[in-house]
């Protein structure tokens, strides 16, 4: 009995030690998975405190597609286009304003500026930014300080304009489907190139076959239709710029491309020679004035409406001088871009018809350069990068290479810099009278002019004289010519 309790009790101890081995190795796994998991919380944490803004962004992007979304059902939901493609009479567009027709770009682009200024703190702190922001691509950049601006964005090869227009939104961002209709595709300079739905121009001028036209409706910064953006006319459209160019009250055409480049048709002639007449469909245009300049030419046609015998006048700017593949010299433009201001009709609001040829890329660089020194002289601040956000809401892909954008910032810079004034022949002699009078030399007018003229001095790269240093080797000639200068 004895040996029969002796052995009861080992047994016993044996399960209690064995309990309690197990109940240690349990433990023992609790407080490793409690380590493992306050580990993973705190790796969590840090996620979320890395990544928290961009998930907000990323809500913040999910509720801007919504929002182009509905919009976009909301207009087509207006039986404006019918099923090929053309305007639709029934729809009488008394019931929705003018104004009404450009809400869409109200919308998406409020949308679009929101998105980008909500990614700054109230207090200006822009620690918040996705990574490949930088706080100069987003803020208001005061005039004062556009030149320190730029000389920070070339650093390094350019890399904070690189950046800048790399974060730019891009591709089609809205519908397009009247431009690709399949009975207007033809009317398409470029395949990939189309006019949004939301802010396409319609034409209603009593046009036969089609209410289509690739151009949009641009606002300026304060939210006034300020300009038309279009392609270069095709000799199958020539009739439809003509209707929209009478349609909108048009005063001012700028055109940005040459007839031909490469070998390409980069634009038709839509105007007749000098002191001859064309007809294009109920329109008859005469060329009654043509200046050159060294970088542009200016026409002044008559346009005659037989249909309701009317005529106008329009001024025709022509810059002829940007390069096929480049940028043109930012002084140049900017004294273009100056007769174009001076030379605008007193108390007009018609917006400027603005084209170069596929309507998007140099046509986007003149258009935020006007909207932009308007803005700049009013406010005494500019954003850049925000209103050419806010274009590519208006029309695909406005501004379409990192040098234009960065051109944008150079011809600002000049025109800010030195305001550019012309002069009577009558106005030139009073200030040179004023010169014989007993005023010190450093405050005549002239003086203050040349004090301007030496900050536009133009900067190049080392780049420009390559072929000069290649050249300068076999000689002992110090002053090198740029290579747009070597015969």
């Amino acid at each position: 009995m004895k040996d029969n309790s002796s052995d009861t009790k080992d047994i016993v101890v044996l399960i209690v030690v064995y309990v309690a081995s197990v109940l240690v190795s349990v433990a023992a796994v609790v407080i490793v998975a409690a380590c493992i998991m306050v580990f993973k919380r705190k790796r969590a944490k840090m996620k979320i405190i890395e990544t928290g803004d961009r998930n907000r962004q990323a809500a913040r992007t999910t509720e801007f597609v919504s929002t182009i979304e509905n919009e976009e059902q909301l207009l087509l939901s207006n039986s404006h286009i019918t099923s090929n493609g053309t305007y639709n009479p029934e729809f009488e567009m008394n019931t929705l304003p003018r104004p009404h027709i450009i809400n869409g770009i109200d919308a998406l682009s409020a949308t679009v500026i929101h998105d980008i200024r909500g990614f700054k703190k109230n207090d200006g702190n822009v620690s918040h930014l996705p990574h490949n922001y930088h706080e100069e691509n987003i803020c208001d950049i005061p005039v004062t300080e556009l030149r320190n601006c730029i000389e920070e964005l070339k650093t390094d090869n350019d890399k904070g304009f690189k950046t800048g227009f790399a974060v730019l939104p891009t591709g089609e961002l809205h519908t397009c489907f009247v431009g690709k209709h399949k009975d207007n595709l033809a009317k398409n300079r470029y395949k990939t190139t189309f006019p949004y739905d939301h802010s396409r121009v319609i034409l209603k001028e009593d046009h036969e076959s089609t209410d289509y036209i690739n151009a949009n409706y641009v606002k300026d910064v304060n939210g006034d239709i300020a300009y038309i953006a279009t392609q270069g006319p095709k000799a199958n459209t020539v009739t439809d710029f003509w209707t929209m160019v009478w349609q909108e009250d048009i005063g001012q055409i700028v055109m940005l491309t040459n007839l031909t480049g490469e070998g390409k048709v980069k634009c038709i002639q839509y105007w007749s020679e000098l002191a001859k007449s064309m007809r294009y469909g109920h329109f008859t245009v005469d060329t009654i004035k043509e200046r050159h300049y060294a970088h542009y030419s200016i026409r002044k046609f008559k346009v005659c409406n037989r249909k309701k015998h009317k005529i106008r006048f329009v001024h025709q700017y022509h810059y002829t001088m940007w390069p096929d593949h480049g940028i043109p010299d930012p002084l140049c433009l900017v004294i273009f871009h100056n007769h174009v201001l001076r030379t605008k009709p007193y108390q007009t609001t018609s917006p400027v018809v603005i084209h170069c040829s596929a309507g998007i890329g140099r046509t986007g660089t003149y258009i935020a350069l006007d909207a932009l020194y308007k803005e700049g002289n009013k406010t005494g601040k500019i954003n850049v990068c925000e209103y050419v956000t806010f274009m590519r809401a208006c029309r695909m892909n406005m501004v379409q290479t990192y040098e234009q954008y960065k051109t944008i910032f150079s011809a600002l810079n000049e025109e800010f810099k030195a305001c550019i004034n012309t002069k009577t022949t009558s106005e030139f002699l009073d200030s040179v009278t004023d010169l014989t009078a007993d005023t010190p030399a450093n405050q005549t007018f002239i003086y203050t002019e040349f004090e301007k003229l030496l900050q536009i001095q133009p900067e190049y790269s080392d780049n420009d004289y390559k072929e000069s240093k290649t050249r300068a080797l076999s000689s002992n000639g110090m002053i090198l010519p740029r290579k747009s200068y070597i015969g």
